[in-house]
């Protein structure tokens, strides 16, 4: 069986993110956009030790996002999904702590990213920031490393480099 992630409009126009688990040694933490509340499954302590903690915020395919953190290595990765800087913002202010974030810079969303990149830099700024998108060239590159950013990823090959990479 595996994990499903789906949207669900409710009521005013506000989207759910419903998640089901697989097995017990998985994690992800979802949030939408709106909401307040997150949804996490939680693994075993013993999981958790040793995994990267990643804020993976996406602000176009939530499902994509879910897909990813279902398919890394749970002992390896423990990701929240972010769906937007708002949110991701919010788990920053509550305290909590990660060691790299993962950032889309979706173009429609790009200043909002950047804005969300130059705010981890000020205040979290020994944790990594990575960014991703599906739209790159060395322009877009050299602006995200000279904002801070540890490196600019291909959307399609994330997985794969965060695995070998990271």
């Amino acid at each position: 069986m595996a994990m499903v992630c789906k949207l669900r409009s409710q009521g005013a126009g506000l989207a759910n993110l419903a998640a089901r688990e697989a097995g017990p040694s998985q994690r992800a933490a979802f949030l939408m956009e709106g909401e307040s509340m997150m949804s996490s499954l939680a693994a075993p302590a013993a999981t958790r030790s040793g995994a990267k903690r990643i804020l993976l915020v996406e602000t176009s395919e939530p499902e994509a996002a879910c897909r990813l953190a279902w398919e890394l290595p749970p002992d390896r990765f423990q990701v929240t999904v972010a769906c937007g800087p708002d949110q991701a913002l919010g788990l920053i202010a509550a305290g909590t702590d990660y060691d790299m974030a993962l950032i889309e810079l979706d173009l429609p969303h790009r200043s909002s990213s950047m804005t969300l990149l130059r705010t981890l830099r000020r205040e979290l700024p020994r944790t990594p920031v990575v960014m991703y998108t599906d739209y790159g060239d060395e322009e877009l590159w050299v602006d995200v490393l000279n904002e801070g950013a540890c490196d600019l990823l291909s959307r399609c090959d994330l997985r794969r480099n965060l695995i070998e990479r990271f």
